[in-house]
């Protein structure tokens, strides 16, 4: 089913070159709608630096603290910063552990973890950070080797800075 639009202006589309696309283009003008749909002029290919320049910058940071560690075991705290400039409201943090760490026990929040992976989602009470606000969520690991922290992070599957 096609749905009636009117587009206008210059638009970017992205074709990954793995599906054998080609790079993105850019739309140079689209007019719609038309009979056969909307109808667009096609310009010419984006360089793959021109494209990389835009991302845009991460509006969350995660910090990761280890408060305690001993042999088997070791006390952490996660901060999670909004940078943005909208609330989060629900929340869902991602990180690997580098080692064998597993999570026995997390406050502030629920946690899942497969093997190394590990999401840790918001509690009803700590559920909306707001913008240029924080909170955290601590835990207690155990562990049979070193205990490196995570050094990579998402927030709601969007990378943060560390």
């Amino acid at each position: 089913m096609a749905i009636p639009a009117t587009v206008t202006g210059t638009a970017l589309v992205t074709m990954p070159a793995a599906a054998g696309m080609g790079p993105p283009v850019v739309l140079n003008t689209c007019a719609g709608p038309t009979p056969s749909g909307v109808q667009c002029t096609i310009g010419t290919p984006i360089s793959s630096s021109a494209s990389s320049s835009t991302t845009p910058p991460s509006t969350c940071k995660v910090t990761y603290a280890t408060q305690s560690q001993w042999a088997t075991g070791f006390v952490a705290r996660v901060t999670v910063h909004n940078n943005g400039t909208a609330p989060v409201s629900g929340w869902t943090v991602g990180f690997t552990f580098p080692g064998d760490q597993r999570i026995t026990s997390l406050w502030n929040g629920t946690h899942v973890q497969t093997g190394a992976a590990v999401t840790v989602s918001n509690a009803r009470w700590n559920q909306v950070i707001p913008p240029g606000g924080s909170t955290w969520f601590g835990m207690y690991g155990a562990s049979t080797a070193s205990q490196p922290p995570p050094t990579t992070f998402t927030l709601n599957n969007a990378p943060c800075t560390a």
